[in-house]
């Protein structure tokens, strides 16, 4: 379901001035005019009929009303949990996709990491990646209907993480079922049966992680997971992890060993 995402606040019946690229973008792009109404969600992430009032100069006037065919997050669903992906930074623009993926698959915090095989640092452009990165949030989350908008945190090295938050699930994905260092590979749907509502994702850059990371990320207090027997490339990796992880949250509650 497509929605446009609105920087400010619905209140009541008060009208919307949308100025800007917003305004190019729902005029000239989606050639809407007065009368028209669309999806939009705003800054407190509560979705609204809008309706287009009237145009002065550059300004969309709209009004909203709440959206009341979209039903509340549901205890047990993937919208319950808060997932963090932890993306050791790959090479080129795989992050990217990265991104994008992990925002249609409704991700809630998004941390590139440094990690002993990443390659790509940021010489001082992070401001510039960010922004880049945030830009396709707004613009993946517009297409797919995402209730969240994933936050980017600043990059962090995984050397530096002590240990996982109080009441936090981690998770950390790699290739071997018994990794480097005889580090025990977990069963995932076991970990997720009653999986607190906080869960990190750690998945590595090219070449996964080196052993000596993999028992700290244990030590830490993170799981170690396989996601099956082939070596997967660091964008399919990041979209696998994510995957699972929705569709065993969604169907907990009906999943059984027999």
């Amino acid at each position: 379901m497509r929605q446009f995402l609105i920087s400010q606040t619905v209140s009541g019946n008060e009208p919307l001035r949308i100025e800007g690229k917003d305004y190019h973008y729902l005029r000239n792009v989606l050639r809407l005019r007065r009368g028209d109404t669309f999806l939009g969600r705003d800054a407190s992430g509560q979705l609204y009929q809008l309706r287009i009032d009237g145009e002065k100069k550059g300004t969309l006037i709209v009004r909203g009303e709440a959206y009341t065919a979209e039903n509340d997050y549901r205890e047990g669903s993937p919208e319950a949990y808060r997932i963090t992906l932890f993306q050791c930074l790959p090479k080129g623009r795989k992050m990217d996709l990265i991104i994008r993926q992990a925002t249609e698959l409704g991700v809630h915090k998004i941390v590139p990491a440094i990690s002993d095989f990443t390659e790509t640092r940021l010489n001082g452009k992070e401001s510039q990646r960010t922004a880049r990165w945030q830009r396709i949030i707004r613009e993946a989350s517009q297409q797919c209907g995402s209730r969240r908008l994933p936050r980017i945190m600043p990059c962090v090295s995984l050397a530096n993480i002590a240990e996982l938050a109080d009441d936090h699930l981690g998770i950390v994905f790699h290739p071997d079922a018994a990794p480097t260092g005889g580090l025990p590979s977990k069963n995932l749907h076991g970990l997720l049966a009653s999986a607190r509502p906080d869960i990190d994702l750690f998945v590595g850059p090219e070449g996964g992680f080196s052993p000596g990371e993999l028992k700290h990320l244990v030590m830490m207090g993170c799981h170690s997971v396989s996601l099956g027997d082939t070596v997967l490339r660091v964008e399919t990796a990041a979209l696998a992890a994510l995957s699972a992880v929705n569709v065993i949250l969604k169907e907990n509650r009906f999943w059984t060993a027999g």
